[in-house]
C-alpha cells in the first residue's frame, strides 16, 4: 500500500515536472531561500550572543576599574589634604571612608567571581595591589606613619589604575 502511494505521488511529480521544470525550480528556490535565512539567523545569533558577552566584560572591567577608582580616592583626598596642613571635614571623611570600604568589597568580590569575565592578567594586577597596599607606609626600622601609608598606598592606587586600563583595554580589543 505504502509503495502504490509513493509510485503515483512520484508519477506524479515527473508529470507535473514536465512543465518547463517548474517543480525543480520551485524546490531550487526553496532551498536556496531556505539555506540563505538558515544562515543569515545562525550569523545574526551569534553576533549577538558575542556582542552581549563582550558587553558583559566591558561592564565587568568598568566596575572594577571604577571601584579601585574610589577606593584610590580615599588616598588621594586624604593625602591632598594632609599636604595642605588640614584634615578632611568629618562627614566627607566618613563618606570617603564608606565609598573606599564598599569599593574595596566589590574589588574582594571581583578578585573571587571575576574569572569568569576578567582576565587573569587583570586580576593578577589586582592581587599585586593588595600586595603593595599591605605593605604600604611601612619602614624597616621605623613604626608606620600616616604621610608614608598615604603616599605609597597613593602611588600603588594610580600605578595599577593605568595598569587595569591598559589590560582592559588589550582584552576588550579597544
Amino acid at each position: 500500500m505504502g509503495w502504490v502511494i509513493l509510485e503515483k505521488t512520484w508519477e506524479f511529480l515527473v508529470l507535473f515536472n514536465q512543465f518547463d521544470g517548474f517543480i525543480a525550480d520551485v524546490l531550487v528556490t526553496f532551498f536556496s531561500i531556505f539555506l540563505s535565512v538558515w544562515l543569515s539567523i545562525r550569523y545574526a545569533l551569534k553576533r549577538f550572543v558575542t556582542e552581549k558577552w563582550w558587553e558583559r566584560k566591558a561592564t565587568a572591567y568598568e566596575e572594577v576599574i571604577l571601584a579601585t577608582y574610589q577606593s584610590f580616592q580615599f588616598f588621594d583626598e586624604h593625602l591632598h589634604a594632609f599636604t595642605e596642613g588640614h584634615e578632611l571635614e568629618e562627614g566627607y571623611d566618613i563618606e570617603v571612608r564608606i565609598t573606599a570600604k564598599q569599593a574595596h568589597a566589590a574589588i574582594a568580590s571581583a578578585k573571587t567571581i571575576g574569572a569568569l569575565k576578567l582576565s587573569d592578567r587583570f586580576l593578577d594586577r589586582l592581587r599585586q595591589l593588595d600586595k603593595a597596599t599591605a605593605s604600604s607606609g611601612v619602614r624597616p626600622g621605623e613604626p608606620p606613619n600616616w604621610m608614608d601609608y598615604l603616599v605609597d598606598s597613593h602611588a600603588a592606587y594610580s600605578d595599577c589604575l593605568a595598569d587595569l586600563q591598559k589590560i582592559a583595554r588589550q582584552d576588550l580589543g579597544i
